[in-house]
């Protein structure tokens, strides 16, 4: 289930709507992100994972900086930088 929906059901007056187009939209970029890369751009889906939480905060320049990091280091056949847009 997308986080996305577990958040909304668990706030009771909430204006948070589930919006099902965004929801597809990051699906489809975690999707892509793991067939180019071969792994998960995020390894849970909450606020106590740091690369998680950089997309929340949408730091994406910090995010790609993190995944050249040696800890997240990418087979360099890949062109990050040309996948970065598309992601």
């Amino acid at each position: 289930m997308a986080p996305e929906i577990h958040a909304t059901r668990r706030v009771s007056d909430s204006d948070k709507t589930y919006d099902a187009a965004k929801t597809d939209i990051f699906a489809l970029g975690v999707i892509l992100f793991t067939i180019v890369f071969g792994r998960f751009p995020f390894e849970y889906a909450t606020e106590k994972d740091r690369l998680y939480k950089l997309i929340k905060e949408k730091n994406f320049e910090l995010f790609w900086v993190e995944h050249k990091s040696t800890e997240y280091e990418m087979d360099p056949s890949y062109r990050m930088d040309q996948f970065k847009p598309l992601f």
